[in-house]
């Protein structure tokens, strides 16, 4: 695993200002609210969160819809999607030092721990789920002898992954990586208090999936997280997290999904 040319100071790969990546770019720096990021060794602040509000959060939706009803994803073919998913695979690796860094400086797990569990995990992650899409069963229903009713299976469409805090590169990528397999867009949220190594997973994503497939935004659960969860065009909702969260996220998903 490599990482091409690490900096100076580990603390040199932390971004200033991590933002939200919407249709294939990191967006600028808006103002608003910020959320410092802290390096929990020293309580140092080492970044600061741009948080995305409601109209931020219809940006990342609506550019997952529109990738998903175009068909640029949604209608590519399973051995092409296959070799992308694998392409990812190759690229967490390849980038293996600078995650395990990130994610060291935001979450403060050790940096070895980090390289052989959950970078590791993050990168077989992809390669899983494009093996399990090559051998998806189809079925076939034979309750009337003038009838057979063939099963067929179809993305759902845009989906809003949340992350924890803890092992965050295992757990998201978790997310993404079984929702986009099979052809769904997504928008991750990550914890406002570890955002640093899932920004820049997703930019690394980013540089093998179409504009659109894969979405970040980034701020507290009350204000990103609510306008993620409730917005119309999500189709379905993954949460990893407290139980309390949970039952709010199900109580907004279940008045429309």
């Amino acid at each position: 695993m490599t990482s091409g040319t690490a900096p100076a100071s580990p603390f040199d790969w932390a971004p200033k200002l991590v933002t939200s990546f919407i249709d294939g770019a990191f967006v600028g720096d808006q103002g608003g609210h910020r959320i410092p990021a802290f390096y929990p060794g020293n309580g140092e602040i080492i970044s600061e969160l741009q948080e995305a509000d409601a109209n931020e959060v219809e940006r990342a939706v609506r550019s997952a819809r529109r990738a998903f009803e175009s068909g640029v994803w949604t209608g590519m073919a399973i051995e092409d999607r296959q070799a992308i998913l694998v392409k990812i695979h190759d690229t967490i690796l390849a980038h293996a030092m600078e995650l395990a860094t990130l994610e060291t400086l935001n979450a403060g797990i050790v940096r070895r721990d980090v390289l052989s569990r959950q970078v590791v995990r993050a990168a077989y992650n992809f390669k899983f789920f494009a093996e399990v899409i090559s051998q998806q069963p189809g079925e076939v229903w034979q309750q009337n002898r003038d009838y057979l009713t063939f099963v067929t299976r179809h993305p759902v469409g845009v989906a809003a992954l949340i992350a924890p805090w803890n092992s965050p590169l295992a757990l998201a990528s978790m997310k993404v990586a079984a929702a986009i397999a099979y052809g769904n867009t997504c928008v991750l949220k990550p914890s406002e208090q570890t955002p640093l190594s899932l920004a820049r997973l997703v930019e690394l994503i980013n540089q093998h999936t179409p504009p659109g497939v894969v979405n970040l935004v980034n701020g507290r659960g009350g204000v990103t997280g609510s306008a993620l969860t409730d917005h119309p065009e999500v189709d379905l909702s993954a949460f990893t997290g407290g139980t309390e969260t949970g039952r709010t996220i199900m109580k907004a998903a279940g008045q429309r999904l």
